[in-house]
């Protein structure tokens, strides 16, 4: 009888120990639970006020008006900058040309916009661009960008028939005055004339310009003449609008977001072409010449420097021989160039 009496109480204290043990551990358990969860949840918060934003408006340069649907990017400007940050990041402007960009880590960023109707927006080339330092949790207000709306060159080619030309290469000449007062008309862009002669050159900077067509006829695996001959062929004449040869009486475009300069039409006649070909010859003592380009640059006329488009250049043959093909009529300077000399 005693020994059950023992064995009863020592089960009556081993269930009351369970129980308080059980009651003892369940609160420890819980608490863990509640500081783990405490700390994940709040973990993020401190690195989440460190972080900045930038934000501003892009506007039009001469009415200072917004400009809504402008693509503004923010790229890092440095390499600590883009490990932080990541690449670049682009947003649209609102209805009221404003911009923001959330979340940014400290840095230096430079910034871009872009638009259809508006000269590309460049921090190197543009008194408004500019690179920003972010500093950590820094909310950079204001930033003003300012957008210049451009101008349009278009038209129609037709040939001496009155004919519609396609494929034909039409060129916007940028008009530019170095010191001292000479001209420089420099390439600035080119299109290609559709199936009924038209053209389009969008996104020009206001200035004054040239328009011109000519040349061969451009295809998909290539540019052809009209007629093509071991000496020459015949191709349409590069011609200046309204419709001549010389630069000296082109007419001067003047091109802006107000100004009408969509309406050109003027004729590309044929003219032969022709073929310059040689050899390169060595002078005695001097070293054999294995390799070398030879360029063929048209001689300018009327003082104007072209700076694109005015030469060919091809590469010696094993004979030191070269031809260019394809030449309107005028007068050319040849230039050897050694690509590689050994005595």
């Amino acid at each position: 009888m005693i020994a059950r009496r023992v064995v009863a109480m020592n089960s009556q204290l081993d269930r009351r120990s369970a129980r308080f043990a059980f009651c003892i551990a369940t609160p420890l358990l819980l608490t863990l639970a509640t500081v783990t969860a405490a700390q994940t949840k709040d973990s993020p918060q401190p690195y989440k006020l460190m972080l900045g934003e930038i934000s501003g408006r892009v506007s039009r340069s001469d009415t200072g008006e917004p400009v809504p649907k402008a693509q503004v990017g923010l790229y890092p400007a440095d390499p600590d900058t883009a490990k932080a940050a990541g690449p670049e990041r682009i947003v649209r402007t609102g209805p009221d040309g404003t911009f923001v960009f959330p979340d940014l880590p400290a840095g230096m960023f430079g910034v871009s916009v872009w638009r259809n109707g508006f000269s590309q927006f460049s921090p190197q080339e543009d008194d408004h661009g500019q690179f920003v330092t972010l500093k950590p949790g820094q909310k950079l207000e204001g930033l003003a960008l300012r957008l210049h709306p451009t101008g349009l060159i278009a038209g129609q080619v037709s040939d001496e028939d009155g004919e519609a030309v396609q494929g034909l290469e039409v060129f916007a000449l940028r008009i530019r005055f170095q010191p001292g007062g000479r001209k420089q008309v420099s390439l600035s862009a080119r299109t290609i004339t559709d199936d009924l002669g038209n053209f389009r050159i969008p996104d020009l900077p206001p200035g004054s310009y040239y328009a011109s067509a000519g040349g061969l006829i451009q295809h998909p695996m290539g540019a052809v003449g009209l007629k093509q001959g071991p000496t020459g062929g015949v191709h349409y004449r590069n011609t200046f609008y309204p419709g001549t040869s010389s630069l000296d009486e082109a007419e001067v475009l003047k091109v802006g977001p107000e100004l009408t300069t969509n309406d050109l039409r003027f004729t590309v006649p044929t003219e032969r072409n022709y073929a310059i070909a040689g050899k390169v010859l060595i002078g005695v003592g001097r070293p054999t010449l294995r390799d070398a380009e030879v360029s063929c640059q048209r001689a300018d006329a009327g003082g104007y420097t072209f700076s694109e488009g005015a030469g060919q250049t091809v590469q010696m043959e094993s004979d030191h021989s070269f031809k260019f093909s394809s030449l309107a009529p005028g007068d050319y300077t040849l230039s050897v160039k050694a690509v590689d000399a050994a005595s």
